[in-house]
């Protein structure tokens, strides 16, 4: 496996527990943000801490209503309803100033705020609306950061994905799973890539593949879609490079099989072009 050479790629390698959540998101922001400070970021949302901290909260209950206070009724973080498809929403320096995001990026600044003062709060990956969780006396509450942290309990949210996907959506369990910070980022950087794509952004679009293949450095899968993307940009030759490293890489007969199919795709494209 090669060295990384971006920050956010070198990161993503170290094992969870030694990753700011928050630093990683501000590192993808970078490819479309260059001069962003990350440090500067970081110390925002340090502060914000602080002031919840002020509240002295104890309990679970009084911690949420804490992070509610500063984060929602102070400093104004709420969901984009106008303009949700914004791509500004899915980069956390743009979220941090304009206070404006979608439910998985608000979701990351009230996890990295709840995580500075020591409080487990976990990512919630619910189908088409990321929330957070936090257990409390009577059992586990679920927040919505993108609804000015309203409370909900299961059954509301089972009620919120029957009217996202209508009645013959089936519920499962499985569908407020908590899960950790690659996850997260990955569902972020997932919403760029449907929102750049739509747009028929193949240079932006290439660029957050490299960052999910970062975080999934075995899916042949993404990399097969990058090096599609890659070719029509005119970079066969790094297309070829990104392919042939993917099949040095341990995988099942039947992905090594779709890879080399794919290769043999390429080299005929190759062949036609020259």
């Amino acid at each position: 496996m090669t060295e990384p050479t971006h920050t956010f790629d070198a990161l993503v390698r170290l094992p969870e527990d030694q990753v700011r959540l928050a630093a990683a998101a501000l590192w993808y922001a970078t490819d479309e943000y260059p001069h962003l400070k990350v440090a500067h970021y970081l110390g925002q949302l340090d502060q914000f801490a602080a002031r919840v901290d002020r509240a002295n909260a104890r309990t679970p209950e009084d911690r949420i209503e804490a992070l509610r206070a500063v984060l929602v009724d102070e400093l104004g973080f709420c969901g984009d309803r106008n303009d949700y498809e914004n791509p500004e929403n899915s980069y956390l320096n743009r979220v941090i100033v304009r206070r404006r995001g979608i439910p998985v990026t608000l979701s990351a600044v009230w996890l990295d705020v709840a995580g500075r003062l020591g409080w487990r709060l976990h990512g919630v990956n619910m189908p088409g609306h990321f929330l957070i969780s936090m257990t409390t006396s009577e059992g586990e509450v679920y927040i919505d950061p993108f609804h000015d942290g309203r409370e909900l309990r299961e059954t509301d949210c089972r009620q919120m994905a029957t009217e996202m996907f209508g009645p013959e959506f089936a519920w499962h369990e499985r569908h407020l799973e908590r899960i950790g910070g690659r996850e997260m980022l990955l569902r972020m950087l997932s919403n760029l890539h449907s929102l750049y794509l739509l747009r028929q952004d193949w240079r932006r679009t290439a660029r957050v593949l490299e960052r999910m293949l970062a975080l999934r450095p075995t899916d042949p899968h993404l990399a097969v879609e990058l090096a599609q993307l890659l070719m029509t940009l005119g970079e066969s030759g790094k297309a070829l490079g990104l392919l042939n490293a993917m099949m040095q890489q341990s995988l099942p007969d039947a992905q090594r099989e779709f890879l080399d199919r794919q290769l043999h795709i390429l080299h005929t494209r190759m062949a036609q072009n020259n």
